[in-house]
């Protein structure tokens, strides 16, 4: 298809992640699903044809393997669809800094690192995020 891309859907082994691939792989793109448990990227991987890379979202080398992987395996990059986050139950004083590092590691440093790691293909595609 002419206007296949290639798209890394963080978070894409379950809930929106998953079905964010599903569309994507029915819309004819090429699709990298990404998260911590390989079991639940593979079944998606094999519904769809997606390619699976098991990779925590808040580890700086992990997410360089995964844009490395999608442009090794396809050749280029067209887009990231930033969906994995993780939360911490309970009010301010029940949550632990160490949650609360965590939580700030997935859901906003592990989206910079991602970015900037795809922002080299980002630009030479016009991609998007």
């Amino acid at each position: 298809m002419a206007d296949s891309r290639v798209v890394i859907v963080t978070g894409g082994g379950t809930g929106i992640g998953a079905a964010t691939a599903r569309q994507l792989r029915a819309d004819g793109h090429q699709v990298v699903v990404s998260g911590r448990r390989p079991e639940p990227l593979r079944a998606v991987a094999e519904e769809t044809g997606a390619l699976a890379h098991p990779s925590d979202a808040a580890d700086p080398d992990a997410v360089e393997g995964l844009v490395a992987a999608a442009v090794e395996a396809y050749g280029r990059l067209d887009g990231v669809v930033l969906n994995a986050g993780t939360g911490s139950p309970g009010a301010v004083g029940d949550v632990s800094a160490e949650d609360w590092e965590r939580v700030l590691a997935t859901n906003l440093t592990g989206p910079f690192h991602l970015l900037r790691a795809a922002l080299p293909h980002l630009l030479a595609s016009r991609g998007s995020v």
